[in-house]
């Protein structure tokens, strides 16, 4: 009987043991809502945080960047587990830049909810790298695709115009479509006319 209490007991506490360790490893949800709509992050994913006053600040001056999990929600701020920390700051008109990277994302960050422009959601790391890879290809195919479509321009030849042209219109369309499944959409948490608010946990 003793034995048996013994083996529960170590199942229980087995158990208990996994729940802590997924709940360390994938971290915590995170719901947004607006209005009626309600947006629920699951446990795990990956954040792209943007700290600034407006999105001109974003473009030009000064911004925090931040990639990585959220760990933890609080009544006022958010905790994340980072890979990946940028800083830009302007003092006297002098700009001082900070690129923090860790590999085994170990860099731990604790940031005020109503400091956050926007952010972006991913499934995963892979997932984000390969929509960054969609866009940097469609960038590329859509520059490229100008130089076609001038060169069409130039040639005198029909024929050679013709190819050119379907080749540029292939390149814009190809380019346009990566452009678009790389993007992922950015919820934006203030200066907007209905920004989204965080549910508190």
């Amino acid at each position: 009987m003793e034995i048996k209490n013994l083996s529960l007991m170590h199942n229980g506490l087995l158990f208990l043991g996994l729940l802590l360790f997924n709940t360390f490893c994938y971290g915590q949800e995170l719901k947004l809502y607006r209005h009626n709509n309600t947006k629920v992050f699951k446990s795990g994913s990956i954040y792209e945080v943007v700290i600034s006053e407006s999105a001109k600040d974003k473009r030009c001056c000064s911004y925090k960047s931040l990639v990585g999990t959220l760990t933890e929600t609080s009544t006022d701020s958010l905790h994340f587990k980072l890979s990946e920390f940028k800083s830009r700051d302007y003092v006297e008109n002098v700009r001082f830049e900070e690129n923090y990277q860790s590999k085994n994302h170990s860099i731990n960050m604790t940031i005020a909810s109503n400091e956050i422009y926007y952010l972006k959601n991913h499934k995963s790391y892979k997932s984000k790298s390969n929509k960054n890879g969609m866009l940097s290809i469609g960038a590329i195919l859509i520059i490229s695709s100008l130089g076609t479509l001038v060169n069409s321009v130039i040639v005198r030849n029909d024929a050679s115009k013709n190819v050119l042209l379907i080749s540029g219109g292939v390149q814009i369309g190809l380019g346009l479509s990566l452009v678009i499944l790389g993007s992922s959409k950015h919820y934006y948490l203030k200066n907007k006319n209905d920004p989204w608010k965080i549910i508190k946990q």
